[in-house]
């Protein structure tokens, strides 16, 4: 009998390997130095986000909330949600 381990997280490819290679932005608390470059205290930057969560531990930086999706867009989905219904009234108070 063969064993196969399609799906498991031991297989190149897994979810933790794509997920976590995203980046993050981070607040500078304590100056420290990445990629060459030295980073000041209020400093903005971009790392990767194990990185990011490696420097929140050891407080040398805070993490940066992402930014939430613009409102708008909701207002278009609710648009076009709404595109297809008739405006007839059928007994259910629509006009």
């Amino acid at each position: 009998m063969v064993l196969r381990a399609a799906g498991s997280a031991l297989v190149a490819g897994s979810f933790f390997a794509r997920d976590n290679m995203r980046n993050e932005k981070i607040k500078v608390v304590r100056a420290f130095w990445y990629a060459g470059k030295q980073h000041k205290v209020g400093d903005v930057i971009e790392v990767p986000a194990l990185f990011g969560l490696e420097l929140a531990a050891a407080n040398k930086a805070e993490r940066i909330a992402a930014e939430p999706a613009p409102a708008a867009s909701t207002e278009i989905k609710a648009e076009k949600r709404d595109a297809g219904r008739g405006r007839q009234d059928q007994g259910q108070g629509l006009v």
